[in-house]
This record gives structure tokens, sequence and C-alpha cells, in this order.
């Protein structure tokens, strides 16, 4: 089990979501920061959006670089992420990623290890961490 996959069950079993661990992971722990309120607020983007749209592992890797990053890089990062996470998973659309399921499918956790890693690289190639 690697460190990230390690941390991003523990965090689960707290009872965080996909865009949530995501956020914390490759956002706010970098920072050495805690947000609560923001942590809450990612709760809106599980699961698509609770309509199984967007998937919450991408935009929970949206609003982490977000948290780094400003401007044309910001905006050339989530252009980057989007772009790998549709080669990588084949859509970025949870309906796509989990069919039928009613909630997290066993891929969720996969997908959210995936897109901390990329983030987490991202953010090491601009010299953000």
């Amino acid at each position: 089990m690697s460190s990230i996959e390690g941390h991003i069950n523990d965090l689960k079993i707290k009872g965080y979501c996909c865009s949530q661990l995501v956020a914390i992971i490759a956002g706010l722990e970098p920072l050495d920061e805690e947000n609560d309120a923001l942590v809450r607020a990612l709760r809106g983007l599980c699961i698509g959006m609770y309509r199984k749209k967007a998937c919450g592992a991408l935009t929970g890797g949206a609003c982490a670089l977000s948290l780094h990053l400003q401007g044309n890089s910001l905006t050339t990062a989530c252009r980057e992420l989007t772009e790998w996470f549709e080669g990588r998973f084949g859509s970025v659309d949870c309906k796509d990623l989990i069919g039928d399921a009613a909630g997290p499918a066993m891929i969720c956790m996969d997908v959210v290890q995936e897109t901390c890693g990329k983030c987490l690289e991202m953010l090491m190639e601009l010299d953000c961490l």
C-alpha cells in the first residue's frame, strides 16, 4: 500500500468523499493548512454533485490546484488535469466511471489516488511544492 493510498484510507474512514480527499491531500496539506469550512463546502462535489456528473476527484483536483495557482497558470493546469483525467479514465463524468452503483464504487479510490498523484506531480513541476 502506497503512502497516499494509506492516507486516503485513513481520511475515508473519517467520512471524507472523493472531492474532499483530493483537495485535502493535494491542496491543503502541502500548504500545511486546515480549512474546515472549505472541506465542508467540497462535500457538494461528491459523487458528481450527487448526480453522477463531473467526477468529484477531478473537481476536487481543480480546487486543489486553485489553492496553489492563479491566473493563466491555474487555467492551464486545470485544462491539463482535465485532459489527463479524460485520457486516463475515458470520461470526466462519474456516471461513466461508476455505472449504476448507488454511491462510490471501488474504482473511486483508484481514481482519487491517481488524481492526487497527478495534482502533486503537476504542482512539483511548477515549483509550487
